[in-house]
């Protein structure tokens, strides 16, 4: 979302008009995947924990829509893809990281509204409402 509100703000664009949504909480998304992470490991090496009435039904669900004859084919085909595409995002992510975060057209996208250390504007060259004769 950021990365698309800088790109239109780089074309001119006043950003994407703002959709109401909630604030994203940075902390509470690392203790969210660690608490999740901590969570399977545990259910991994305990799975007793995770047997119950509720998590048995969704099993028992699953496996009879996956036996369903067409039905369990569609649910098949739709799954590979998915799991493909989920594939193929997380080679971007870890891509992404090990670039150090820099975008893939290259290098990080520029702040906005303020010149570098090393631009200058020149003299020579138009600027806007110039007439030319």
């Amino acid at each position: 979302s950021q990365n698309k509100s800088a790109l239109f703000q780089m074309m001119g664009g006043k950003g994407l008009p703002q959709m109401p949504q909630a604030g994203f909480n940075m902390k509470a998304e690392v203790v969210l995947i660690v608490a999740s992470l901590g969570a399977f490991v545990f259910f991994w090496f305990d799975p007793a924990f995770a047997v119950n009435s509720i998590s048995r039904w969704f099993h028992e669900s699953i496996l009879n829509i996956e036996d369903t004859p067409f039905i369990g084919f569609i649910f098949k085909v739709i799954g590979f893809f998915f799991l493909v595409s989920l594939i193929f995002k997380m080679i971007k992510t870890v891509t992404f990281l090990l670039n150090g975060g820099k975008v893939q057209g290259g290098g990080r996208i520029p702040n906005q509204g303020h010149f570098q250390e090393n631009q200058t504007a020149d003299d020579d060259e138009f600027v806007d409402y110039e007439e030319v004769d």
